[in-house]
C-alpha cells in the first residue's frame, strides 16, 4: 500500500536532465515522515514512477527566500532511468489528479543529449514572490506568447517558439 508523502513544497538542483544524471531533490514535508512514497507523474499526469523516501521533514526556509533561494538540505536523489523519455515530469501528485495546476508539485525536465530540438521551452522561475502576492496563483499565464496556450502547472508558465528551417 502506498503511503504518499505529505510535500508542503520544494525544488530540484535545476531544471533539467539527461538520462542517467542524478537529480537532487530539496523537499519541505509538512510532517516528520518516514517510508513514504513520492510519485512521479509525466505532464499528462499519469504516474511515472513511484520511488520511497527513507524520511521526510519540515524545512525552514532561509532569510529573505524570494532573493536568496529557500536553503533546504538535500532529501533525496533520484537518477533518471537511461530509457526514460524527454519530456516534463513532476514529483508529487497532480491536485485532482488531473492536471497540473495547483497541486503539490516539484517540474524537471528530461531532455535528450544527443538530439538538437526545434522547439525552445521558456519557464518562469523563483516566482515565490509572485505567488504570494497573487494568493499563490500563478501570475505567469498573461504573458505566453500564443494566447492559447495554458500554464502546464502553478508553477510554470509556458511560452514556445518554433525554428523555422
Amino acid at each position: 500500500m502506498l503511503v504518499l508523502a505529505d510535500i508542503v513544497d520544494g525544488y530540484t538542483d535545476k531544471w533539467t536532465y539527461v538520462p542517467g544524471e542524478t537529480i537532487q531533490l530539496h523537499l519541505n514535508g509538512a510532517t516528520v515522515q518516514a517510508n513514504v512514497d513520492l510519485v512521479i507523474y509525466a505532464a499528462n499526469a499519469k504516474p511515472y514512477q513511484t520511488i520511497q523516501l527513507d524520511s521526510l521533514a519540515p524545512q525552514t526556509p532561509a532569510e529573505v527566500a524570494r532573493r536568496n533561494g529557500f536553503g533546504y538540505e538535500v532529501t533525496a536523489e533520484y537518477t533518471v532511468p537511461n530509457d526514460m523519455d524527454s519530456g516534463i515530469y513532476y514529483f508529487g501528485k497532480p491536485k485532482g489528479g488531473q492536471d497540473g495546476r495547483g497541486g503539490k508539485q516539484i517540474p524537471f525536465i528530461i531532455k535528450r543529449a544527443s538530439k538538437q530540438s526545434d522547439i525552445v521551452y521558456l519557464t518562469s522561475t523563483n516566482m515565490a514572490k509572485a505567488y504570494k502576492q497573487n494568493g499563490g496563483e500563478s501570475v505567469c499565464t498573461r504573458y505566453a506568447v500564443d494566447k492559447t496556450l495554458r500554464s502546464l502547472s502553478s508553477g510554470l508558465a509556458m511560452c514556445i517558439f518554433v525554428r523555422v528551417r
